[in-house]
């Protein structure tokens, strides 16, 4: 199980090139900030051992054009395509990226956050930023009959206005 990357969706992050150079579905490609397996299973470790073999093919520079990404993700991703490992795509909001909103990929900040990903913040400002997160994110939500209403009013209006618009 893992979070899909909506950074297949900007044209200058480096999913949308690796996908292209790895051969990769980017509708498949996951963040592996959030990546949960099994080890007892045999195709589960399978990945792992794909991934590491393009790692030092990569090394050895025998893969043309080499891909973009500097750690395990986009090594995980073809390790679990081209295995055809089952993957099960959560809701972004198990692996929520405040600069995927900043940089649109994200069409807004979810109402509930499960969890926030921290990748990307130099060591020193993660717990920084993970404080400031839960500070933002940590609100009290109408749950009474009244917000219930209010959100599926506001799901009617939103669902209704995105299939005028397309």
């Amino acid at each position: 199980m893992a979070v899909h990357d909506p950074g297949v969706f900007h044209p200058k992050a480096f999913p949308v090139h690796d996908c292209e150079v790895l051969g990769l579905a980017p509708e498949l490609y996951f963040n592996s900030g959030l990546f949960l397996w099994d080890n007892r299973r045999k195709e589960h470790r399978k990945v792992f051992q794909k991934a590491r073999g393009l790692g030092y093919q990569l090394r050895e520079d025998k893969m043309p054009r080499g891909i973009h990404d500097w750690g395990d993700q986009s090594l995980l991703n073809a390790g679990v395509q081209y295995g055809g490992v089952a993957l099960n795509l959560l809701p972004f909001t198990f692996n929520y990226m405040r600069h995927m909103v900043q940089g649109r990929s994200f069409l807004h900040t979810p109402a509930m956050v499960n969890a926030v990903h921290a990748a990307g913040f130099p060591l020193r400002e993660k717990m920084r930023h993970l404080k400031c997160a839960a500070e933002f994110l940590g609100y009290d939500m109408d749950t009474s009959e009244h917000g219930e209403a209010a959100e599926m009013a506001a799901l009617r209006f939103h669902h209704g206005r995105a299939m005028t618009l397309a």
